[in-house]
C-alpha cells in the first residue's frame, strides 16, 4: 500500500508541472511550449532519449503538440519514456508517398496532337486519418480534365507542369508535395523526345515558390 501511494505522490509531482506547461500557452505559441519543454528535460538530465525526442519535435509543431498532450493525458507513459519515445520518433519520421503513370495521353497543345506519358508522385502529410487518404484515381481524373481544358495552346511544358502541380496541392492539402514528370513524344512538328519535371511542396512548406 506504502508502494502504491509513493507512485501515485511521484505521478503527481512529476505530471502536474508538465501540463501545467501545456496550459500555460496558447496551441499556437509554438515558442512558448518549446521553451517551457526545457524544465521537463532539466528534471530529467540523464534521459538522453527524451532531450532527442523533445529536440527533434522543435522541428515539428503537429508532432511536438502531439508529444505533450500524451505526456499529460497519460501519466504512465512518462514513466515509461524509452519505450514510448522510440514509438514517438517513429511517428515524426514517417515519410509516406504514392506515385501513379498515366500512359499514352493524347492532347493537343502546341499545334499538334502530342502523346503523353505522365508520371506522378507525392507525399502525404504526417498523422493524417485513414479517412483522408485520396483515391488516386480521382487525382487522375483530375489531370486529365486539367489537360483537356487547358487554356493556353501555346504555353511550354513547363508552365503547364507548374499549373498542373498547383491545382493538385491547391485540391489536395492533405499532400506535403508533388512531383510531376511530363514526357512528350517526338512528332512530326519537333520530332524529339522531350520531358519537364517539377516539384512542388505545400506554401507552409516552403516560402516563396510559385
Amino acid at each position: 500500500m506504502k508502494q502504491i501511494l509513493f507512485l501515485v505522490t511521484v505521478l503527481i509531482l512529476f505530471v502536474t508541472p508538465v501540463c501545467a506547461q501545456k496550459f500555460a500557452c496558447s496551441d499556437t505559441d509554438f515558442d512558448c511550449l518549446i521553451n517551457q519543454s526545457s524544465n521537463t528535460i532539466k528534471s530529467n538530465p540523464h534521459d538522453t532519449s527524451l532531450k532527442r525526442a523533445v529536440n527533434y519535435f522543435a522541428k515539428d509543431k503537429r508532432a511536438f503538440l502531439y508529444l505533450d498532450a500524451r505526456n499529460c493525458s497519460l501519466p504512465k507513459e512518462i514513466i515509461a519514456k524509452q519505450a514510448t519515445i522510440s514509438k514517438y520518433e517513429n511517428f515524426a519520421l514517417l515519410t509516406e508517398e504514392f506515385s501513379f503513370l498515366i500512359q499514352d495521353f493524347k492532347m493537343n497543345h502546341q499545334s499538334a496532337i502530342n502523346n503523353l506519358n505522365i508520371k506522378v508522385r507525392y507525399g502525404y502529410e504526417n498523422g493524417i486519418l485513414e479517412s483522408k487518404y485520396p483515391d488516386f484515381r480521382v487525382i487522375v481524373k483530375d489531370i486529365e480534365d486539367f489537360l483537356n481544358n487547358y487554356p493556353n495552346k501555346v504555353d511550354y511544358w513547363e508552365i503547364l507542369n507548374k499549373n498542373l502541380t498547383l491545382l493538385v496541392l491547391k485540391k489536395y492539402p492533405v499532400l506535403s508535395s508533388i512531383t510531376s514528370e511530363i514526357q512528350v513524344s517526338p512528332s512530326q512538328l519537333i520530332p524529339y523526345l522531350r520531358s519537364s519535371t517539377v516539384t512542388r511542396y505545400q506554401s507552409k512548406r516552403r516560402v516563396g515558390t510559385k
